[in-house]
């Protein structure tokens, strides 16, 4: 998620530097897009509603409502005191907050090396490397710290389980999916152990799609894969 977390920044820090970078080469183009180029709070402003307009759309990307439902109701899942019929409702709604929360934040982070240029004599150009460099930098040593966690989890479960013989039943393409299949197969009495693989080439670098290795005992994967299909 740390992935999707500094794309809105990345996105919308590009298209307002667009024009500065096409000026340096078209000197014609300047003069129009004078604004754009400027430090000032119109520039601030474009940014912030580029950060909230990338903020919903990559989080519509990563979790959409209707597939969490339609998991859902496939593994027999409910949330607690929500009818079934209302559950999309309400998955919608709570992520329209994490949006508005994620945006929020979002934009404070770009907001802060323009105050610091503001009140000293760094540049802004400076200071927003500086500060979004870092910060962007921040999320994706989380992720990849999240990532090595689940992996050696993953390996601990395996050796103290004492099963020798692990298959894999199923690859899901989501966390949500990989995650609500071990809770439907553990209800179901199938022990499950859930692999992350998304490091390329085995070394911590995020790749943009991830795979879930579901395994389980050899002589219980006919039965998991009958009941996950």
């Amino acid at each position: 998620m740390s992935w999707v977390a500094k794309q809105p920044l990345v996105w919308a820090g590009t298209i307002l530097l667009l024009p500065a970078t096409l000026a340096q080469f078209f000197p014609s183009i300047q003069k129009p897009f004078e604004f754009l180029i400027q430090n000032n709070w119109l520039n601030i402003f474009m940014y912030a509603v580029l950060i909230f307009v990338f903020t919903y759309l990559y989080s519509l990307i990563i979790f959409k409502p209707g597939y969490v439902q339609d998991l859902m109701d496939k593994y027999g899942y409910v949330i607690p005191s929500i009818e079934k019929e209302n559950a999309k409702k309400y998955l919608k709604n709570n992520l329209f907050i994490i949006q508005i929360v994620t945006g929020i934040f979002l934009f404070i982070t770009m907001l802060i090396p323009y105050l610091i240029s503001k009140t000293s004599e760094i540049p802004y150009s400076i200071t927003s490397i500086i500060v979004l460099g870092s910060g962007a930098g921040l999320l994706g040593l989380i992720g990849v710290c999240y990532d090595l966690i689940c992996q050696i989890t993953f390996f601990k479960e395996k050796d103290l389980s004492g099963v020798k013989q692990w298959e894999v039943c199923y690859v899901a393409f989501d966390e949500i999916e990989a995650e609500m299949i071990r809770g439907y197969l553990k209800g179901n009495g199938i022990d499950v152990l859930v692999e992350p693989i998304r490091f390329t080439w085995g070394i911590p670098i995020r790749t943009i799609i991830d795979q879930y290795r579901i395994y389980t005992h050899l002589d219980k994967t006919k039965e998991a894969r009958g009941r996950i299909n």
